[in-house]
């Protein structure tokens, strides 16, 4: 473990974490690497788009250059930020155009994640595209998560608001802020731009797809409880992420604004299941998620 350099105390977190550092990681064995950096969400515990972002910077290392294009991800437990995450990749398949792999989470010796994906080389082939963005407000024309909350310092409770203003590297500005944080969502979707804020020395596609993936799973399970609860009464309920799945379309900058349009389908049962898709100002579709997340009463 010499060298690695592990965040020991939430409280004590200074920044969010740069991209490129967040994909460095340890080799630590054949087909095994573990995490030098953690990056918590706002409750304390590990960010799961960080195992979703290392999961595949550890399978990437495996596979001649190509760049993923599809991943499935099971969730079986929280990660905690006073340990390195351990990565164990397994070589399913090496093709000519495609390569599979498997690649296990684990901390302090307990299975987190559980996930296959998948790298292509570069091709060529029919295309089209049916998903349409329409008349959407340009980035430059909304404020962020932070700077809305700020001129309205009454909309949340404090101890909510508090949550909002933690340093995290996914930059977000929401359409329509006043009824996200003041209601219930009374519309299908739930929209904003994001972009990972600072990427650092981040030039491969390969390594742009995995900062995407990590946020993707930024807010894509309040497509679930918003139409349930507003952000002040999330302390109500306990939303967790089951599994998550991403099918990459385009090559993208995880740090040019990306429109990701949100909406849940179906909740019942304890589960509720959300749907993404994430076009960039060009209105190209350069990402499709699902998501399933538990979501019950505390």
């Amino acid at each position: 473990m010499t060298g690695t350099r592990i965040m020991l105390d939430f409280k004590d977190f200074p920044a969010a974490v740069v991209g490129a550092d967040l994909l460095r990681l340890e080799d630590a064995g054949p087909d095994h690497f573990r995490s030098l950096y953690n990056q918590p969400n706002q409750v304390g515990t590990m960010f799961g788009g960080q195992m979703l972002a290392q999961g595949l910077a550890a399978a990437h290392r495996t596979v001649q250059g190509w760049s993923p294009h599809s991943l499935s991800a099971y969730f079986h437990r929280a990660g905690t930020m006073d340990h390195p995450l351990e990565f164990t990749v397994e070589r399913v398949r090496d093709g000519s155009r495609f390569a599979a792999r498997r690649v296990v989470a684990s901390q302090g010796g307990r299975t987190l994640l559980d996930m296959l994906c998948s790298f292509q080389a570069e091709s060529g082939g029919i295309s089209h595209q049916f998903a349409k963005l329409g008349a959407v407000p340009r980035p430059e024309e909304l404020v962020t998560e932070q700077e809305f909350l700020a001129a309205h310092p009454d909309i949340l409770p404090a101890d909510i608001a508090a949550l909002y203003a933690l340093p995290f590297p996914v930059e977000i500005k929401p359409v329509a802020p006043e009824q996200r944080f003041s209601g219930k969502l009374d519309s299908p979707f739930l929209e904003s731009w994001i972009r990972y804020g600072a990427v650092g020395d981040v030039a491969e596609a390969a390594q742009h797809a995995m900062l995407i993936a990590f946020l993707s799973d930024f807010r894509l399970a309040q497509a679930v409880s918003a139409h349930h609860v507003n952000p002040s009464g999330t302390n109500e309920m306990l939303i967790t992420s089951l599994a998550h799945n991403i099918v990459f379309h385009h090559a993208a900058r995880a740090d040019e604004w990306l429109f990701h349009r949100m909406e849940s389908p179906w909740a019942g049962g304890g589960r509720g299941l959300a749907r993404g898709q994430l076009f960039d100002q060009r209105h190209r579709l350069i990402a499709s998620t699902v998501q399933e997340v538990l979501v019950r009463s505390r």
